[in-house]
């Protein structure tokens, strides 16, 4: 009823009190979470009649589902398939770090999935229980409700004999260009200085101008070609330069009286008196020079509402990575919840939020898949206990 009717039955029969809406500022200071999606009742009721089955998690070793394990009728059986991705899963080097799903395989061809239902397992559980029977490996239940693959018996016959047929090793052109287009190629990051005020009488001789970003290469190279051209290097110690009224002005305080450095001392002090800049090259484009210096890829933990934890993740798109891929990634990889929105206060910077400290999982994402070396990774001691390298 309106707010008018209402009033007109003395605020009779019931009403609502609206203490709470989506995105309102009590959201924001939350997990910004999105409105669960609310089944509809003849779905549910459907499903209840239904023989249940609960899907199983793996951390550390293995994550398979049911929901992603689909398969449409093809020339093989599903149970050939299942044991053929099995046994080339078991002679890869995957199994040792994480099994997304069997879907990966080259034995499961692109144009179908997977349905484990549609074989004489039926459930994910018992093609486990039937792989460790047969030696393949060994299942434990580490936590209740969580089975894991804690071993994979690698000298197993079957696993040592075990080829992929040549017929499924070849991928068709639409295949090869969507695995092409699926592979991340690492960005190049060049770490670059530019000429300020008091480095410019130098850099001056060789017609640079201020603002120009050159190299540590480049840094090097000036430097070594100015000291051999006025043979400055000391003769009787090679690794001292002595210093004239150029370099004195570039590499020494006011307070200094130097007659020699070293050439260390040299590239160091040179350095300090230009602004640090640096350069990101993404998937072959046109680097673009950018000033200050390199943020750090950036890991933080905290807590919220009691002794629950999110992990926030920062700075992705500065290496080229779509922040929303790889919160996807994440949500697959480790079953929790992931969004994306825009950091407070920091235009076209984009935050992670996930669920627990997946500190871990996401590290060795970026180590393994998208090559970022870990001086630009910041935060990985905030792995949980037991997870860490």
């Amino acid at each position: 009823m309106s707010s008018e009717d209402m009033y007109g039955c003395a605020m009779k029969g019931k009403g609502i009190n609206i203490l709470h809406t989506y995105r309102d500022q009590l959201w924001a200071l939350g997990s910004k979470t999105c409105p669960p999606q609310i089944d509809d009742p003849e779905m549910i009721e459907t499903v209840q009649n239904k023989s249940s089955s609960s899907s199983i998690e793996y951390e550390e070793a293995a994550v398979i589902t049911e929901d992603c394990i689909k398969m449409q009728d093809g020339d093989r059986s599903c149970d050939e398939v299942s044991d053929g991705s099995t046994c080339e899963a078991g002679s890869s080097d995957l199994v040792e770090d994480l099994v997304d799903n069997l879907e990966t395989m080259d034995l499961n061809p692109a144009e179908h999935t997977l349905d484990v239902k549609k074989s004489s397992y039926k459930k994910v559980s018992r093609f486990l229980k039937n792989m460790q029977d047969r030696g393949f490996i060994k299942v434990k239940e580490l936590t209740k409700g969580v089975e894991s693959i804690v071993e994979i018996h690698k000298d197993h016959e079957d696993l040592k004999n075990f080829a992929i047929p040549d017929a499924v090793c070849e991928p068709s052109g639409n295949e090869a260009s969507t695995s092409a287009n699926d592979i991340f190629m690492p960005p190049e990051i060049t770490e670059m200085f530019t000429v300020t005020a008091a480095s410019l009488p130098f850099f001056k001789l060789f017609h640079l101008n201020k603002g120009s970003a050159l190299t540590v290469q480049d840094i090097r190279n000036y430097l070594t070609e100015y000291i051999k051209e006025h043979k400055l290097q000391n003769e009787n110690n090679k690794g001292y330069v002595s210093l004239d009224p150029i370099l004195s002005d570039l590499l020494l305080k006011k307070s200094e009286y130097l007659e020699v450095l070293t050439w260390d001392e040299i590239m160091s002090r040179c350095q300090s008196k230009m602004s640090p800049a640096y350069m990101i090259t993404v998937s072959g484009q046109q680097g673009t020079v950018k000033k200050g210096k390199l943020e750090p890829i950036k890991f933080i933990v905290e807590k919220r509402g009691g002794n629950k934890k999110v992990t926030m993740i920062h700075n992705l798109e500065l290496y080229g990575i779509d922040p929303h891929k790889f919160g996807h990634e994440v949500q697959l990889g480790m079953a929790c919840s992931a969004s994306v929105s825009e950091r407070p206060g920091r235009a076209q910077s984009m935050e992670i939020l996930i669920q627990g400290n997946q500190v871990y999982f996401a590290s060795n994402l970026l180590l393994s898949k998208y090559k970022i070396p870990r001086k630009y990774i910041q935060g990985m001691e905030k792995a949980a206990k037991g997870k860490k390298k």
